[in-house]
């Protein structure tokens, strides 16, 4: 049973290091919070992370900047460290004695860097992000989880497989890796392709393939090309959502113009995939109508199903925030047994409309019967005009 959250004095937090490891571009590196702030030890219990969540989230926006602006002669560092106090041997600043304001010299204001800006797509071809996750923090079904950690694995050792062990010699049709993540709507296709860069220390590029598709003749491969380029520059991993919608059988019978343009464009992706050294993540509901050309290019099909009840613990406990008041026995386990045929994105907005309707009725604590009634309003969305259930 989880009560109302008991606020820390800050006179007894506690100040330590706080370490985690990434992947940045091949490459290990450790970020340190040196002055990271703890609550006491409960009885049992070792010190806990004040905010966690966000300073997860720092250090990936963190990882994600390094990636994006590594170069030759800036290379990706072993080691970050990010500290709330000055420099050593250089005295604290007081509020209005500087802190905050630009740093100067001989009168002459310097201008503060910038933060690294995320990748700007032209007229809406693709939105970027930094990864709100890893793959730590996602509950997957071990088959997807495998598959998924073996393509990590050649992704960080890409140089050992492909330079010294001269695997380029056999494999002259590209390095890229590309994965295909298929399943039901909801099932978390999208959220483990942004999981996936998280843990490789990358931002996401996610296109929208209705925005790529030009209507004009001959711009839909210029932008192909375009979202290649940029992800390539940036080393990023590339998303395709619903990839069906163009990864499909190329047309035998070219009638018109459009055709022998959707001919086109599926036969510059195919090149571009072949010239990229990248990541790129497929994600479908539909998986039959892939053209032959693409699965050959797919390094590993990753099927994507309605969680078991063991995942399913793992999502609640995931869904339901630690200050969150649940009524008396309500827990994940007992969630996850209670509703099941229920993907993530189903729970995750059966804990919303749940904490809704306890507020709504001027309750204390969300109740099962609360979790009911919004698993009966989750249930309505899959339900059609017609009174049937939707098929898929």
């Amino acid at each position: 049973m989880i009560g109302k959250p008991r606020l820390i004095d800050p006179s007894v937090m506690i100040r330590k290091a706080y370490r985690k490891t990434l992947e940045i571009r091949n490459k290990q590196v450790t970020v340190e919070v040196e002055d990271a702030m703890y609550a006491p030890a409960e009885e049992g219990e070792e010190p806990r992370l004040l905010d966690e969540p966000l300073v997860a989230q720092m250090i990936r926006g963190i990882a994600a900047a390094v990636a994006h602006n590594a170069s030759p002669y800036n290379p990706v560092p072993q080691r970050i460290v990010i500290s709330h106090g000055p420099p050593e041997g250089e005295p604290a600043h007081s509020a209005g004695e500087g802190a905050g304001s630009p740093a100067s010299s001989g009168g002459e204001l310097k201008r503060q860097p910038a933060e690294p800006a995320l990748l700007q797509a032209p007229s809406g071809l693709w939105s970027a992000c930094a990864p709100r996750w890893t793959l730590d923090e996602v509950s997957l079904n071990p088959e997807a989880r495998s598959h998924i950690e073996a393509a990590l694995v050649m992704i960080r050792h890409r140089e050992k497989l492909f330079g010294d062990w001269g695997l380029e010699e056999s494999h002259f049709d590209g390095r890229a890796v590309v994965l295909n993540f298929y399943g039901p709507p909801g099932t978390g296709k999208s959220m483990t392709a942004e999981a996936l860069a998280g843990t490789l220390g990358r931002q996401v590029l996610l296109v929208n393939y209705a925005e790529l598709e030009s209507k004009f003749v001959g711009e839909t491969p210029k932008n192909i090309k375009s979202v290649f380029a940029a992800a390539s520059g940036a080393g990023a991993v590339l998303v395709f959502d619903e990839a069906d919608s163009f990864l499909g059988k190329r047309l035998t019978h070219v009638q018109q113009s459009s055709d022998y343009g959707v001919n086109i464009s599926r036969s510059v992706m195919l090149l571009e995939l072949e010239r990229f050294d990248g990541v790129v993540v497929f994600t479908t509901n539909l998986l039959q109508n892939y053209d032959d050309a693409f699965r050959r290019r797919i390094l590993a099909q990753v099927a994507f199903r309605y969680p078991d009840e063991t995942e399913r613990v793992g999502i609640w406990e995931t869904h339901l925030p630690s200050r969150l008041p649940l009524g008396k026995g309500i827990n994940p386990a007992v969630l996850a047994a209670a509703f099941d045929h229920m993907t993530g994105a189903d729970i995750k907005d059966m804990v919303l409309y749940a904490s809704a309707l306890c507020l709504k009725e001027g309750g204390q604590r969300v109740e099962m019967l609360h979790f009911r009634q919004a698993a009966d309003y989750v249930a309505s969305r899959y339900v059609q005009e017609g009174g049937g259930p939707d098929p898929s």
